[in-house]
């Protein structure tokens, strides 16, 4: 009932569609595009690319639709610099995330977030991203 209004809703009723078909690609693309990038830029890739795409519904709940659609232009031009290099994305990403906290942090892209979370589940056990281990695993009694 609640699809048309909030994103994570409409993923169950579309069988994840946005997740599968954009925000996944996004992730692997931007893996693919430059070898030398790290998990957590095309994690921001994958961010940016949901955002220009579909309006955050957590970002319309807490301001308006018109708000939560100014957010695309501002997300499609963090995207058209991201291969600018670092120093450019930087700046980009700088500028968009200073609108987004602005005025007590009412756009808060959760909404996207939460997408971006479900294509990290999804290429995890597919294998097409790996985490490196912050602490040795625990087999029995013994690290690893």
């Amino acid at each position: 009932m609640a699809a048309e209004r909030d994103m994570v809703a409409r993923q169950y009723l579309t069988s994840y569609w946005e997740v599968l078909n954009d925000g996944v690609p996004a992730l692997l693309q931007a893996l693919d595009k430059q070898p030398s990038i790290s998990l957590e830029e095309a994690i921001i890739y994958c961010f940016l690319s949901l955002m220009a795409k579909y309006p955050d519904s957590l970002i319309a709940r807490k301001t308006c639709e018109a708000e939560a659609a100014e957010v695309a232009p501002r997300a499609w031009e963090a995207l058209a610099r991201f291969w600018d290099g670092e120093k450019k994305r930087w700046e980009e990403l700088t500028k968009l995330d200073a609108w987004l906290r602005a005025e007590g942090n009412r756009r808060n892209p959760g909404t996207t977030a939460d997408l971006v979370t479900a294509c990290l589940f999804i290429a995890l056990p597919e294998g097409s991203i790996t985490l490196p281990l912050a602490m040795p695993f625990f087999a029995g009694d013994s690290y690893v």
